[in-house]
């Protein structure tokens, strides 16, 4: 069956119930008796259903319109471009060249290019992108943000400007964002800076080395070894039996064993040593030195050989070089040497004896008494008060009394007494003896 109006109007119909629709402006409907319906305006514009609730729309420039009746729908144009949605909200757009995103109802996004780049964003500001080569990068919405290469290097950020920076093979570097550093390289190598100039590096066998801006560093190898450096020149070096070495630029060095044994050095050659027991030797560079001990035992040496023993009580040795030599006890006993056999010994009491070294001596006791000695046995004895007496080693003998009388011996029996006033008496030993009076006086006698 047709009917036209006569105007260009025109409805067909078929026994099974389809029928179609025109004007006279092109305009089409085509219906089946299921509700299939096709809608076209002449124009090339085209809608297509199919009595469930999907249609089809094309505008004739190639784009089309995709619905399932259940909120599906799917746009594409002429170059390609194609939107996917479910109707919950998930959407994909593709453009024809191989580029898509894909969006859900909670505003997650996935973009895709054909290179296999992709982005994916989940709404709240967590966003990971992709290369299609392996790298990475994610934000978290906060500002963290991690960077992947795909062989295993890795970039971690946040808002505050720390970052850890890692290789896949175990080397790491953390940073805080205020300067702060930290180097692994997986191998238990480490190094810290802390912004400020500080610096630590750890070698991961227990080595560590400490420097600052100023120069100061410590090296610590992990087994008790440590040496300081100030970055002026000075240098403490320790071990891990407590010893110490402390340098400075000018070449002062002082070396400490932890048992209290220690040893200055001021770099001109001057350098004290103690064996922590109370031990200690000066010496300054020339040749002298000066050793000391917890009792007050010292010794001074020049160099040139002389030198100075002292016991601590007072007793007092000093040595010339030469052979010169004084004994000291610190009670006023005093003993000189000249090296040539010289020798005087003081007791302190004004007791003195002098010696020439060919056995001459002169023995003195303070109160004016002398002896003196030829070392042949001559010996001549003086009281101080004019008394004396000489001896000739064979027995000769001279007594004086200093106030003129004398007698002499001569070691055989014969004796002369004089009295100092013209007095005289001779013995012979055997009995004989003759008295003079100093006036031509005599008696003899015979014993």
């Amino acid at each position: 069956m047709t009917d036209q109006d006569g105007l260009g109007q025109m409805t067909d119909r078929d026994e099974l119930g389809q029928r179609t629709d025109r004007d006279e402006l092109g305009q089409r409907t085509d219906r089946d008796i299921l509700g299939q319906m096709t809608d076209q305006d002449g124009l090339g514009q085209r809608t297509d259903r199919d009595g469930l609730g999907q249609r089809t729309d094309w505008d004739g420039l190639g784009q089309r319109t995709d619905r399932d009746g259940l909120g599906q729908r799917t746009d594409r144009d002429i170059l390609g471009q194609m939107t996917d949605q479910d109707g919950l909200g998930q959407r994909t757009d593709r453009d024809g060249l191989g580029q898509r995103t894909d969006r859900d109802e909670l505003g997650q996004r996935t973009d895709r290019d054909i290179l296999g780049q992709m982005t994916d964003q989940d709404g709240l500001g967590q966003r990971t992108d992709r290369d299609g080569l392996g790298q990475r990068t994610d934000w978290d919405g906060l500002g963290q943000r991690t960077d992947r290469d795909g062989l295993g290097q890795r970039t971690d950020r946040d808002i505050l400007g720390q970052m850890t920076d890692q290789d896949g093979l175990g080397q790491r570097t953390d940073r805080d964002g205020l300067g702060q550093r930290t180097d692994e390289d997986g191998l238990g190598q480490r190094t810290d800076w802390d912004g400020l100039g500080q610096r630590t590096d750890r070698d991961g066998l227990g080595q560590r080395t400490d420097r600052d801006i100023l120069g100061q560093m410590t090296d610590q190898d992990g087994l008790g070894q440590r040496t300081d450096r100030d970055g002026l020149g000075q240098r403490t070096d320790r071990d891990e039996l407590g010893q110490r070495t402390d340098r400075d630029i000018l070449g002062q060095m002082t070396d400490q064993d932890g048992l209290g044994q220690r040893t200055d050095r001021d770099g001109l050659g001057q350098r004290t040593d103690w064996d922590g027991l109370g031990q200690r030797t000066d010496r300054d560079g020339l040749g002298q030195r000066t050793d000391r001990d917890i009792l007050g035992q010292m010794t001074d040496q020049d160099g040139l050989g002389q030198r100075t023993d002292r016991d601590g009580l007072g007793q007092r040795t000093d040595e010339d070089g030469l052979g010169q030599g004084t004994d000291r006890d610190g009670l006023g006993q005093r003993t000189d040497r000249d090296g040539l056999g010289q020798r005087t010994d003081r007791d302190g009491l004004g007791q003195r004896t002098d010696r020439d070294g060919l056995g001459q001596r002169t023995d003195r006791d303070g109160l004016g008494q002398r002896t003196v000695r030829d070392g042949l046995g001559q010996r001549t004895d003086r009281d101080g008060l004019g008394q004396r007496t000489d001896r000739d080693g064979l027995g000769q003998r001279t007594d004086r009394d200093g106030l003129g009388q004398r007698t002499d011996r001569d070691g055989l029996g014969q004796r002369i007494d004089r009295d100092g006033l013209g007095q005289r008496t001779d013995r012979d030993g055997l009995g004989q003896r003759i008295d003079r009076g100093g006036l031509e006086q005599r008696t003899d006698r015979d014993g």
